[in-house]
């Protein structure tokens, strides 16, 4: 059994957004597309290398946090030098027509998965509507003003990167609320944010909601027009 990040990940927001998915967003995306975020004490960097109406194809690098510092933002660097220091190196091929996985190929061990050798959490997934934040329930930035105090605080973004540089821009919330299950989102409601000017397919800050409100990834870098040589041997 193999489970990729980005393989659950992307299955979980594969759902309703007032008429529009996130699977309709990735029909935007371009080869060379990619985002790189930060997962407990990891990073994944995600290439997008095939995006049409019927497949997505999406390599998935992950690695400790610690090797940011030797990477120092130069992707295609660490991506042509074989991802030094990287645990996990694979290729999953999404059917849009379907909503299913086709296969992951893992190029860390050369070994191809096929779609019932692979997790996924399609059925619970795709029921799952996106609930837009409304403006004047959105986080807000700062502590809390005394009581009598005059809130004056602005609505919290997450910071967006792209090509190593912050940018400015409108960024949209949503939330949904997880149906009952084995899975540690159980019942848990989950904020998404994305940007409206950068890459507009992936979430730049997801967080979990709960007595104590835990990030469950930030995208600390994305860009366009990054290449990888890796090819699975079909």
């Amino acid at each position: 059994m193999i489970k990729t990040f980005f393989t659950s990940f992307f299955l979980f927001i594969s759902c309703s957004l007032l008429g529009e998915t996130v699977k309709d967003r990735f029909l935007e995306s371009n080869p060379g597309d990619f985002v790189v975020f930060v997962h407990d004490k990891y990073m994944t960097l995600l290439l997008i290398d095939e995006s049409s109406p019927k497949n997505l194809v999406i390599e998935e690098i992950t690695a400790p946090s610690s090797v940011l510092k030797v990477i120092g933002g130069n992707w295609q660097n660490w991506i042509d030098n074989n991802a030094p220091q990287s645990t996990s190196w694979t290729t999953t091929k999404i059917s849009l027509e379907n909503d299913t996985i086709e296969y992951v190929y893992s190029f860390s061990n050369n070994k191809l998965y096929p779609q019932e050798n692979t997790v996924s959490f399609l059925p619970t997934l795709l029921s799952q509507n996106l609930i837009p934040i409304p403006f004047n329930m959105r986080k807000l930035s700062g502590p809390e003003p005394l009581e009598g105090e005059t809130d004056f605080r602005k609505v919290w973004t997450p910071k967006i990167t792209f090509n190593g540089k912050n940018i400015e821009g409108q960024v949209s919330a949503y939330s949904i609320i997880w149906p009952k299950d084995d899975s540690d989102l159980s019942e848990k409601k989950v904020d998404l944010y994305f940007s409206d000017k950068a890459l507009k397919f992936f979430p730049y800050w997801v967080e979990i909601q709960g007595k104590f409100a835990k990030v469950k990834l930030f995208v600390i870098d994305s860009g366009k027009g990054l290449s990888s040589q890796k090819k699975v041997p079909l």
